[in-house]
């Protein structure tokens, strides 16, 4: 996002998209969506293990709108709250 300046990591500043035939999805998007297999793609999981760090943190950002993971990556999950604040 911020192209050549530092952090340059996963989760902060490099996000990443898987490419399929019929489109394209962020990395770390649940597995339920119909005609996309999310086989290659991390899991968020990985992302919250990691506490961000991890371009499974992709789909977050972009859902969710924020990087709350790397402030309460036990609180937060699809399946949890949205925010630290919630």
């Amino acid at each position: 996002m911020n192209g050549d300046g530092k952090p340059n990591r996963g989760g902060e500043d490099v996000f990443e998209f898987r490419v399929f035939t019929n489109g394209v999805l962020p990395n770390g998007i649940p597995n339920n969506n119909p005609g996309y297999s999310n086989v290659e793609a991390e899991d968020f999981n990985v992302c919250l293990r990691n506490k961000g760090g991890h371009v499974a943190c992709t789909a977050w950002v972009i859902y969710k709108e924020n990087l709350d993971y790397l402030h309460c990556p036990d609180k937060i999950g699809w399946d949890k709250v949205s925010s630290c604040k919630d």
